[in-house]
């Protein structure tokens, strides 16, 4: 399983609760952006702040990247609102054991472009780069093995330290309209 925070028992020390809202969800996420600095940045473009994660990658996002987020669909990216909803045990131990920081190191050991990590690629021409790129990024063998490590991992199963490396492909191209 994952290190799990303690909330209120003093610093970096916290206890899951039965389901955080508003507030107190914002506190269990700012603990997590204590211990992983790059939770406070978008996964995705670097903005600051994000406010929105994917419970998928346990990865934190802007606003603009969330509604690309969502139209890839709950099988590849299942978003919250790190303020405006309610988060389980469950979930928050699935956000306990990502980060930011954790994902992009994975991307990068799979060799995933540079590009497609702060949203520069291009997936196909009328996409905006930076929806492009997120595209590209979660459509792939790698991110898929990272959700599925991720799942497995947040609910104690398997005991498999890190995820499996898979070498970054291309997804392939959408079929014509």
């Amino acid at each position: 399983g994952c290190e799990r925070p303690r909330l209120g028992l003093g610093p970096g020390v916290f206890v899951l609760r039965m389901s955080l809202y508003g507030r107190e969800a914002m506190a269990f996420f700012d603990k997590l952006k204590e211990a992983d600095a790059g939770n406070g940045k978008c996964v995705d473009c670097g903005a600051n702040s994000p406010l929105w994660a994917s419970l998928s990658y346990g990865t934190y996002f802007c606003l603009e990247c969330s509604g690309v987020h969502r139209n890839l669909g709950v099988h590849i990216s299942f978003v919250r609102s790190l303020n405006m909803d309610s988060w389980s045990e469950q979930q928050q131990q699935r956000m306990t054991c990502g980060g930011n920081t954790a994902f992009r190191q994975y991307l990068r050991q799979c060799g995933m472009p540079e590009e497609l990590q702060s949203g520069g690629g291009q997936f196909a021409g009328c996409e905006s780069q930076a929806e492009g790129a997120i595209r590209q990024k979660y459509n792939t063998r790698s991110a898929a093995a990272y959700r599925a490590w991720l799942a497995e991992r947040s609910r104690g199963e398997g005991g498999a330290p890190a995820p499996p490396s898979v070498p970054y492909e291309p997804p392939p191209p959408p079929p014509p309209p």
